[in-house]
């Protein structure tokens, strides 16, 4: 996605700068020196902050999540997304700092195709473990019976996700390289009367070229490339929209039946008390007195138990009210876990959609490039550690408990 162009044009009209020839068939071209900008400064002083704080938040949410046994789909995806924003954090924001640093003149070849494979592999799978998550958080709530997505399908999954985003970054690395093709460019040192030609150009910087892959391909693959953004988008936005007019639903649905509930606990409630008094009259005239208790389990759950007193001094239960802690409970109580879980993906995930636009509009040429506003989408990588601490109650005492213990140390 951060993909930076520069003219080769330029280069091939510049006859008064001096070639070095460094092979029978390659040359050497430096750059003219040109010092680090103010603008430069600070977008470094920026990714620094990021590097840093990025890499400490995320290593703390791998850490908390990987001690969990709970076998959450949800778990899996937190986890596959934070190791990625901490690679992104440890590795990639440092490269890009030394690449800013240096005027993006990498030098070496490998450091080159290496940079723009991190770079151009971890944004698509940040993006693909959007919409997987979306596509959990779906069934989880709209279709909570539905057990396709297990905890090893989702290992599967992100497995499958990140085959896929290499590939993505290993078409991405070829297309770049540090050497350039100019077969029309002629040495400025003649040997005899025979001017000879440079048929690779070393530049040092990291630039798309033709060398390897065809110009036509590269231009089709960009457009595929960029197009993964905006399906992500799409899908993410729409399976968030069915959640939410899911959940609108139900909650309609639920308000419902709790007024037709009170009215129907009203007309049980009369019921009761013509049966228990019938049979307080009957069982003190045979027996002994009835008492009516309301229990309560270790659970929580409550039970009303109805007793007759015998002559004897003996208690007799006559009657036991089922327990209000029934299955229907429990599902609600599961359902509301996974809405809340739903809601904190879906703020990660408009964080990812505001971070990236800016920088995804720029890549397509859509809008005016600024570098300052081109780097700030990975300040992604660095918020979704603060968004779990703000709204997952249960990860922030699994913090303090980290703390506690390293304190008990």
């Amino acid at each position: 996605m951060a993909e930076l162009h520069y003219s080769n044009g330029s280069l091939a009209d510049s006859m008064e700068y001096n070639f070095t020839r460094i092979a029978d068939v390659i040359c050497s071209y430096e750059y003219p020196y040109e010092p680090v900008s103010t603008t430069s400064i600070a977008i470094i002083c920026m990714l620094a902050v990021f590097s840093v704080v990025g890499s400490i938040g995320n290593i703390l949410v791998i850490y908390v999540y990987a001690q969990r046994k709970d076998h959450l789909t949800s778990s899996v995806f937190i986890l596959a997304l934070a190791g990625t924003d901490f690679i992104t954090c440890l590795i990639v924001i440092p490269y890009t700092i030394v690449s800013i640093y240096e005027n993006y003149v990498l030098r070496f070849d490998a450091v080159c195709k290496f940079y723009n494979f991190l770079i151009t592999s971890n944004v698509p799978l940040s993006a693909f473990i959007m919409v997987a998550i979306a596509v959990d958080r779906y069934i989880c709530i709209c279709h909570p019976f539905v057990h396709i997505l297990t905890v090893p399908r989702a290992k599967t999954t992100v497995s499958l996700l990140g085959a896929f985003a290499c590939v993505l970054g290993l078409i991405t690395a070829l297309n770049y390289d540090v050497y350039q093709t100019f077969p029309e460019i002629a040495l400025n040192v003649s040997n005899g009367s025979t001017l000879e030609q440079c048929e690779l150009i070393y530049t040092g910087v990291c630039v798309p070229t033709n060398k390897i892959i065809p110009q036509s391909f590269r231009e089709a693959y960009q457009k595929v490339y960029a197009s993964f953004f905006l399906i992500s988008v799409l899908l993410v936005i729409g399976l968030y929209s069915v959640i939410y007019r899911s959940v609108i639903s139900r909650r309609a649905k639920r308000q419902k039946q709790k007024r037709t509930k009170q009215f129907s606990t009203t007309m049980v409630q009369t019921d009761e008390t013509t049966q228990i008094t019938s049979i307080n009259h009957t069982a003190t005239s045979t027996s002994g007195a009835v008492d009516t208790n309301v229990e309560i389990k270790e659970n929580g759950s409550c039970s009303k138990v109805v007793t007759q007193k015998l002559n004897n001094g003996e208690t007799v239960p006559l009657k036991s009210a089922p327990p209000k802690n029934t299955l229907k409970e429990k599902k609600d109580h599961v359902l509301l876990a996974n809405i809340k879980m739903a809601i904190m993906l879906c703020i990660v995930t408009v964080v990812f959609i505001i971070a990236f636009l800016p920088a995804w509009l720029m890549a397509l040429e859509w809008i005016t490039y600024h570098e300052f506003g081109f780097y700030i989408y990975f300040i992604y990588n660095v918020a979704n550690p603060v968004i779990y601490a703000f709204m997952n109650p249960t990860f922030r005492n699994d913090l303090l408990k980290l703390q506690s213990c390293g304190n008990g140390r």
